[in-house]
């Protein structure tokens, strides 16, 4: 489970990104386009196999800001009761930024993973 935040910049990396200064690179990039959608494993799968019909269960660890992924899941009738949220903690996410010339070999990407929990908040967590 994850957020992922997708933006557009409207110019060519290369015209920003020194070749003999990449050791010391620091950059900004205005950025006009950008979508967020729900992402991840657990729940890219979750949702293709409601697609198709499917019943998923998925199981992730996911963090306070889930409440708009929950709300969608429970649109859409997937299961939750295998999602353990991790007080204090953020959900994944992932942020990208690609060009408006779509070189997708060419992006710019930051992750931030899952919460970590140890087996006994986990158990506890599907137990409630």
């Amino acid at each position: 489970m994850a957020y992922d935040t997708i933006m557009v910049f409207e110019d060519r990396f290369k015209n920003h990104i020194l070749p003999d200064k990449v050791h010391m690179l620091n950059v900004s990039f205005l950025v006009p386009q950008m979508r967020r959608e729900f992402g991840g494993c657990a729940g890219n799968i979750a949702y293709n196999l409601k697609l198709l019909g499917g019943e998923p269960i998925p199981m992730a660890t996911v963090g306070q800001d889930f409440a708009p992924y929950r709300a969608w899941f429970y649109e859409l009738g997937i299961r939750l009761d295998q999602i353990c949220e991790v007080p204090g903690t953020f959900t994944a996410a992932h942020a990208k930024i690609i060009n408006k010339f779509f070189e997708l070999s060419k992006q710019i990407g930051m992750i931030k993973d899952s919460p970590d929990i140890n087996s006994q908040v986990w158990e506890h967590a599907l137990r409630a």
